[in-house]
């Protein structure tokens, strides 16, 4: 079984802007930007990624329910990257507030569930021995049933997917079982290079179930790779039409308009992307990337910021932070700016030339002091 969520984002065009001071630095990093990208989905986006399915969810998973009033059942599955044992692991679900906590076992298919369960806010706590710990909080609303997939990753792959809140609509829990398994088909097709293949079962699993929205975004990714743009935002707009309150399938349309450089039209797909949701780095980082571009740099301050917060681990982000700084003439802060990145990052493909501009900064500084 393989997780329904972001998949991995290539790396979109450099606009080349030479700016900034360290533009050029931005003009020749290039493909280099690849690390920026999530595996989102955009579904995407990437580096850290929420894998999110609604397996659990399908008729007959648990077989029929029924709740007490005001009630609902928590639900889902347990799966690894490394296609190890998922009997019998431990699953708590903790109450945010106050409450008990309850526990349950998985059973010989990763299965889990919690019966009669308030409304309210909790964190659902995974701990295997050998694995990254999960801990995702989810909003359980009165007589919802949840289909959640937990992916656990081992310590030594040195890569543990992050984890978010998330409330699962309706729609999401009406994706037939069939559907998920060609999404899914999809997604190792992909994996093992396969596009052809892999459009094929996103395709089989919008004609089974055309509400999929999740299907559509990833074909608006897998056709802007190709290069087929008009399908791209076709797709992508679909994925508005059936679930526009949601962030993801404006993150998409922006990838596809930056593969398709169309700067404008991306930087209003991320800025609709962080309206439904700002604590999406991905959105944050090219919406302020774009801003910068055009020379808004106190637009663009704000999102990076927040992107940085959000994601510290991507050294991009940082040197856009550095030249946005600069461009506001915050030359004291850009300085401690790129000290961080350097102390961070020292091995990035960014760092000679950030070394280069940090001293020519510091010197700038203190001939001004003297």
């Amino acid at each position: 079984m393989r997780p329904a969520g972001r998949t991995t984002l290539i790396e979109p065009p450099s606009r080349g802007q030479t700016g900034c001071v360290l533009g050029e630095t931005r003009k020749r990093r290039g493909d280099n930007r690849g690390a920026v990208l999530l595996m989102v989905g955009l579904v995407w986006i990437g580096t850290v990624v929420f894998l999110l399915t609604y397996a659990a969810a399908s008729a007959g998973a648990y077989g029929p329910q029924t709740f007490s009033s005001g009630r609902a059942m928590v639900a889902g599955s347990v799966v690894t990257t490394d296609a190890g044992d998922v009997v019998g692991v431990r699953v708590q679900l903790q109450p945010l507030v106050s409450g008990p906590v309850l526990i349950v076992y998985t059973d010989s298919f990763g299965h889990f569930s919690f019966q009669d369960v308030p409304p309210g806010n909790y964190a659902i706590v995974i701990s295997v021995p050998g694995y990254h710990m999960v801990n995702r909080q989810v909003e359980v609303g009165e007589g919802s049933a949840f289909g959640l997939e937990f992916m656990l990753t081992p310590l030594n792959s040195g890569k543990a997917f992050s984890n978010g809140s998330t409330t699962v609509s309706v729609r999401q829990m009406l994706i037939p079982g069939k559907a998920r398994k060609e999404f899914n088909k999809a997604v190792s097709s992909q994996e093992h290079g396969k596009t052809d293949d892999a459009i094929e079962h996103w395709q089989k699993s919008i004609k089974i179930f055309p509400q999929y929205a999740e299907s559509y975004m990833q074909l608006s990714k897998v056709y802007a790779n190709r290069g087929d743009f008009a399908r791209a935002t076709e797709a992508a707009i679909r994925a508005i039409g059936i679930d526009g309150k949601s962030a993801d399938p404006y993150e998409f349309l922006g990838y596809v308009y930056l593969k398709e450089k169309d700067f404008p039209k991306a930087r209003d797909a991320f800025a609709n992307a962080v309206k439904l949701s700002d604590s999406d780095w991905f959105s944050q980082f090219w919406l302020g990337q774009l801003l910068l571009d055009e020379r808004d740099a106190q637009g663009a301050y704000p999102h990076l910021r927040l992107a940085s917060q959000l994601n510290p681990q991507i050294p991009e982000i940082e040197i856009a932070l550095y030249d946005d700084l600069l461009m506001l003439d915050r030359p004291k802060e850009a300085l401690v700016e790129i000290d961080d990145f350097l102390a961070r990052f020292p091995n990035s493909p960014l760092a000679a030339k950030a070394r280069v501009q940090r001293n020519q900064l510091a010197r700038s500084l203190d001939g001004k002091q003297h």
